[in-house]
Order: structure tokens, then sequence, then C-alpha cells
């Protein structure tokens, strides 16, 4: 009996133990699952680059909340638990932490920009297109300017830009890469010379006195006249005739002739000057031939100093190309000459100087031509018969009046080119005197001064003029 309660008391505590055991357990599962579970964060954050003014929108399922650090910089709010709306307020950097339901969290560096630099960057390559030699490239916040071998027009519009857009680093070369501009320059004088020469012109000597017996000679039913000159009586031909029989002759010959003369004379042209000036486009070149003239002046102190003038031909030119081939140019041209007439009190001559300044446009290969730089000079001689020339109105037939007038006039002739190194019209030109200078300065031939026959003589050619020949050619 007392076995049997034992029994079944065991069997009751044998179970009530598994059931409290049971409930532990389910109360230990139960709070378990009622325990967050612990959140997954993401090693590297994602890297954001915005500019100002610009809205993202930014996916992130199941956000619950967000957090931004600089609230200045940028704007963060969400939309429908899925989206994240960014709007970027001011240049600057900052982070974005976001949570999601399900625990997991993420983390953003955001960058916010001045501007759109692709943007920027685009329009800065626009505005250099054309320029095969210049690139364009953002990096972070900046716009970098690169290139080689510019023009000055695409370094001054790199500069232009660098003034709209101050995001632009400027890395290009600042020594400009121009084309180089030959000048054909002709200076040319024509002279109008005109001698005009209108009266009457008296000799201006006569023989003295002469005597002798004149008289027809007949020969044949033809009367010869007795000669003049050496020998013979001068004046002879004017006594009436016939002079049958003999005569004496005694008087002064007075057969002096007169003429009219009208004459009329007209110079050439001449060369004074035809240089090559081979300037860089937009720098200038100056070419002088002449000399100076020295005078003194007095400061403001007492003391002397000497100074000079320069004189003769001055030409200065400051060309410039364009892609297109069209060349606009300055050109100052002078000519002047020392002038006696005007000479100051320690003797020093004055100038004559005519001058021209302008600016022309013009095509390569083409010629400008700048003239009308006159130079009148009159001058008058008067011829007279000592005594008769002075007499009234009769006095005009016993003189002779003598007009020069000298008109010159200054004409510049301007061709313009563009030259390489490989085309230039320099090349073929410098051959060419290098050709002739070692023909001249070459040591003679073998059997080059043996005896030649009189023919080739006449053909040679002296040794002056093969010197002056180098001279031109120097030149």
């Amino acid at each position: 009996m007392s076995a049997r309660r034992v029994t079944v008391v065991n069997v009751v505590l044998a179970a009530a133990w598994v059931v409290c055991a049971s409930g532990v357990s389910a109360q230990t599962s139960r709070g378990k699952a009622a325990a967050p579970p612990p959140p997954v964060i993401d090693e590297v954050p994602a890297e954001l680059e915005l500019f100002v003014g610009e809205t993202r929108v930014l996916p992130s399922p199941k956000v619950a909340r967000i957090a931004v650090g600089n609230g200045r910089v940028l704007s963060a709010s969400v939309v429908d638990e899925r989206d994240i709306l960014l709007i970027a307020n001011d240049a600057g950097a900052t982070m974005i932490h976001t949570w999601a339901s399900d625990g997991r969290t993420r983390r953003y560096n955001v960058q916010v920009r001045p501007a759109d630099m692709s943007r920027t960057t685009r329009e800065i390559l626009e505005f250099l297109s054309g320029s095969n030699n210049v690139k364009a490239r953002a990096v972070g916040d900046r716009v970098l300017v690169e290139g080689q071998n510019l023009t000055d027009e695409q370094l001054f519009r790199i500069d232009e830009l660098a003034k709209r857009y101050t995001q632009i680093v400027n890395f290009t070369t600042r020594v400009g890469w121009e084309k180089m501009i030959l000048m054909d320059v002709k200076v040319v004088e024509f002279k109008k010379e005109k001698l005009r020469e209108l009266g009457v012109r008296w000799d201006t000597g006569a023989p003295g006195f002469n005597a002798g017996v004149a008289g027809d000679i007949i020969r044949g039913g033809f009367v010869v006249n007795p000669p003049t000159g050496t020998g013979g009586i001068q004046g002879v031909e004017t006594l009436p005739r016939p002079i049958d029989p003999f005569r004496w002759y005694f008087g002064i010959v007075s057969a002096i002739s007169s003429r009219l003369n009208l004459f009329e004379r007209e110079g050439d042209a001449i060369v004074l000057a035809t240089p090559q000036l081979t300037a860089r486009s937009g720098s200038s070149a100056k070419f002088q031939a002449g000399g100076e003239i020295p005078y003194s002046v007095v400061n403001q102190n007492g003391f002397v100093t000497v100074q000079f003038k320069n004189y003769g031909i001055i030409l200065e030119v400051k060309p410039r190309a364009d892609s297109t081939g069209a060349i606009r140019s300055e050109i100052l041209a002078e000519v002047s000459e020392p002038d006696a007439s005007v000479s100051t009190l320690q003797g020093v001559p004055g100038l004559r100087t005519r001058r021209t300044q302008t600016e022309f446009n013009v095509r390569a290969g083409e010629t400008m031509v700048l003239s009308g730089l006159l130079d009148r000079r009159t001058g008058a001689t008067y011829e007279r018969v000592p005594g008769l020339g002075r007499i009234p109105i009769l006095g005009q037939l016993f003189q002779s009046k003598r007009f020069a007038d000298g008109e010159t006039e200054l004409v510049i002739f301007v061709t313009p080119a563009i030259v390489t190194a490989q085309d230039s019209p320099l090349n073929a030109r410098g051959g060419a005197v290098d050709d002739k200078v070692q023909k001249y300065i070459a040591p003679p031939p073998e059997g080059a001064f043996e005896p030649v026959s009189s023919n080739v003589i006449k053909d040679d050619v002296n040794t002056s003029a093969v010197a002056a020949r180098a001279g031109a050619v120097l030149r």
C-alpha cells in the first residue's frame, strides 16, 4: 500500500517537473523572440556628389529614420518610407545616416559643389571649340584647362573664361605660338620732274669786227659764194645780191640767231628700299636705312646733352593673322632727309619728312598700295642780254625765263604672306643667295686663266663688275 503511494507521488512530481520545465522553456523562448535583432552597418560609406541647388531622390526601402551631419549644407527627408529626398543648400561636405525598419543602417558621404562641374566643363569646351590642342577636365570642384603651342587668341579666350568661371585652373603654356608673317615692302619714289623753257633765248657771244672784199664768182652760169668761218668773211651772206663788181665790207657781224625753246622732261621711278620683314603675328618689326643727326639740348639744370634724330627710310609694321588667312596690319612709313635751309644756330640741319601711318586688312598674297606723299620743289632762272634786257616792253625779247618744277611722289607697296618653316619663300631666296655667293667666292677651276680668244674676252666680266654683282646679291 505504502509502496504504491510512493510510486504515485514520484510520478506526479516527475510530471510536475516536466510541466515546470516546459513552462520555463516556453517563457525563455518568448523572451528571446521579443528582443530586437542586432543592427547591421555597412562597412564602406557610399559617395554622393551634388551641386548647389540640386535635388536628388535616393532610393532606400524600409527607411525609418535619417540623420544629417550639417543641415546648412544639405537637407534630407523620408518620402513614403521608400525614398530619401536630398536638397543641396550650400557648398561643403556632410554625412547622412539612415536606419531601416529591419535594423539595417547605412552611411553616405555627400559633397556639395558650387556648380555642376560636368556642365561647366562642357560649356568651357564649347567656348574653346576649334582648338584641338586645348583640353578641359573636371577634377573635384575645379576645371583644369591644359594645352601647348596656343596662339595669343586662344590664350585670350582662356583668360576671359577664367574671369567668368572661377573654377578654372589654367595650366596652359603662356608663350603664344603664333604664325609668322612675311611683309614684302617696296618703297618707290616716282620723280615727276618737268623742266620747261619757254621764251626767246639769245646767243650770248658774237664775233668782233670784220673787214674784207666781197664779190660774186661766176662759173658756168652758177654763182659761188665765198665760204664762211675760218678763211672767209662771217655775215657776208647777209649782203644784198648781186655783188657785182666787188665791194668792200667793213662792220660788225650782228647775225645773232634766236630760237624758241619748249621742252618738257618727265623723270622715272627710283626704288628707295625693298625690305622684307618677318614678324610674329601680333608683334612688330622695324626697318631703318639712313643715319642720325646729333644736336645739343640744354636741360633744366643748364647741362648740355647730345641727342640724335633719326633720318632716312623708317618702316614699322605690326601684322596679325587669323585662322582664315586674313591679315590685319598697322604700318608706319617715314622718309626724311636733311634740309640745310632750316638749320639751327649751331648749324644742325632740319629734316624734310614725309610720313604716313594707317591700318589695313588684306588677304595673304594681296598687295596694299599707300601713295599720295608728294614733295614739290619749284625754281626759276632768268637770263637776259645785259642792257637790252632792261628795256621796258621790248626787253622781253632779250631775256629768257627758265622754270624747273620737281615733284616727287612716294609710293609704298606692302604684300603680306603667311610663312612656315617648311614653305617659307625665304628658303628659296636664301638658297639662291648661297649659290651665288659660293659661285663668286669659290676658287677658279684649273686652267681658268689660260689665254682665250678675243671673242671670249669681249664677253668676260671684269673684277669691279663681279664685286658690284656680289654686293647686290648680299644686299
